[in-house]
């Protein structure tokens, strides 16, 4: 599933790195995070 297609489904998301929690929320709020940035596009 691409990240627009999850976009377009979700109204809540929660990204994990290395099996931690980093962001929780609203996906066009939880993609403004610079963690998760920082943790799939460095």
């Amino acid at each position: 599933m691409t990240m627009q297609a999850v976009l377009e489904v979700a109204n809540h998301v929660m990204v994990m790195d290395e099996g931690k929690i980093i962001a929780e929320g609203v996906p066009n709020k939880v993609l403004e995070q610079p963690q998760i940035m920082e943790a799939y596009l460095a």
